[in-house]
C-alpha cells in the first residue's frame, strides 16, 4: 500500500514533470531534484510578483504626481489667468535676460512651437514682448513688460507651497538624489526617437 508521503512524492515529482522542467535531467526528477525545481519555480513566481507590485506601485506615483500637478495648474488659472506653461515662461523670461526662444524653450522643457504660442498669448496680454538680437539678427529674444512683471510679482508658485516647504527640508543629498530619479522618469517616458535618427551617419 502507497502511505501518503509516497502519495505526496509522487504527484510532486509528477507536478514538476508537467510543467516541463524535467527536461533538465536525463532520468525521472527525483525527490530532491523536484524539490529544487519546484522551489526554484516558486522564486521565479514571487520575483515576477513583487516586479508586477513596484511597477504598479511606479504607475500609481506618476499619477498620483500628474493629479496634483493638474489640480495646482487648475489653481494657478483661476487666481492669475495663467496656465502652468505661461507662468513657466515668464519665470524662465524673467530669470533669463537676453536669451533666445530656443535656449526658453529647452529650459522649460517644451517645444520651440509651443514656446511660440504661448509668446503669442503673452504678447497679446502685454505681458511680453519679443525683439531680435543686436547682435545676432536670425535670433529672437523676449523680456517681460511692466505688466508682465506686475503679474510675476503677485502670481502663485509653479510647484505647491507645502511641496516646496518639504522639499527644502531635505538634506542636500536627497534632493540631489529625488532630482536625479524624477530626471530618469522623465527620460524613461519620453517618446523613443526613431532608428534612423538613433544612428549617426557614417
Amino acid at each position: 500500500m502507497i502511505t501518503i508521503r509516497e502519495r505526496h512524492t509522487n504527484c510532486k515529482i509528477q507536478w514538476a514533470r508537467n510543467i516541463g522542467m524535467e527536461n533538465q535531467y536525463t532520468n525521472e526528477p527525483t525527490n530532491k531534484e523536484a524539490d529544487k525545481i519546484l522551489n526554484n519555480m516558486n522564486i521565479q513566481r514571487r520575483g515576477y510578483y513583487e516586479m508586477e507590485r513596484i511597477t504598479e506601485g511606479v504607475l500609481v506615483a506618476i499619477r498620483r504626481i500628474i493629479q496634483a500637478s493638474d489640480m495646482h495648474s487648475n489653481s494657478i488659472r483661476r487666481s492669475a489667468g495663467l496656465t502652468s506653461p505661461q507662468l513657466l515662461l515668464l519665470r524662465a523670461i524673467w530669470s533669463h535676460p537676453d536669451t533666445s526662444i530656443g535656449k526658453l524653450s529647452k529650459k522649460i522643457s517644451l517645444s520651440q512651437s509651443t514656446v511660440t504660442i504661448i509668446l503669442d498669448h503673452l504678447e497679446a496680454e502685454g505681458l511680453a514682448v519679443r525683439y531680435r538680437s543686436n547682435i545676432d539678427r536670425r535670433k529672437v529674444h523676449a523680456r517681460l513688460t511692466e505688466k508682465g512683471m506686475l503679474t510675476l510679482e503677485v502670481a502663485p508658485s509653479p510647484l505647491q507651497v507645502h511641496f516646496i516647504e518639504q522639499f527644502e527640508n531635505l538634506m542636500e543629498h536627497e534632493q540631489s538624489s529625488l532630482l536625479s530619479s524624477l530626471q530618469q522618469i522623465a527620460a524613461m517616458m519620453d517618446e523613443p526617437k526613431p532608428k534612423e535618427m538613433q544612428t549617426s551617419p557614417e
